[in-house]
């Protein structure tokens, strides 16, 4: 549910009518983590506010995304690729992905540095669609090579 299409209180109706299923589903482990829908936070000040002390209140961590670029666009023209059994589509699809998730890693880190002069935590925002999951392991090694960096320093 988009909350800044919708009154806070059926926004947080809909979290709390999950929380059984989310419990029973997570097994004792702790699922208190909440990521905005359409990454909508209010769309006023009294909204955002009365979200954030809801979520509070019901002992939840924001999961905020510190990066993104726009996997979902990915998934429909894969899907008509694959359709079509165009072997061309679906191999410059995969190209322009990979370049799309390593220019927004160059940006977010770029940005990171800017604002707070050092690496942060970063969170990607990812969807479900096919071609998500068949680039999963090519995407993560992507990751992993670009932010090597960062994991040295850590260590």
């Amino acid at each position: 549910m988009n909350l800044n299409q919708h009154a806070i209180e059926e926004f947080e109706s809909d979290v709390s009518k999950n929380e059984p299923l989310l419990s029973q589903w997570m097994d004792g482990q702790d699922w208190h983590w909440f990521r905005f829908p359409f990454l909508a936070e209010g769309d006023t000040s009294e909204k955002k506010a009365a979200i954030r002390t809801f979520l509070l209140q019901h002992g939840y961590k924001i999961a905020g995304v510190t990066m993104s670029f726009g996997d979902y666009r990915w998934n429909e023209p894969y899907a008509r690729c694959k359709a079509k059994g165009d072997v061309k589509g679906i191999e410059s699809l995969e190209q322009s992905y990979l370049q799309a998730a390593a220019d927004s890693i160059t940006f977010y880190r770029s940005l990171s540095q800017a604002l707070y002069h050092r690496e942060i935590p970063y969170v990607l925002l990812m969807h479900i669609g096919a071609f998500d999951a068949e680039m999963m392991p090519r995407l993560l090694s992507l990751r992993r090579r670009a932010m090597s960096s960062i994991d040295r320093i850590r260590t």
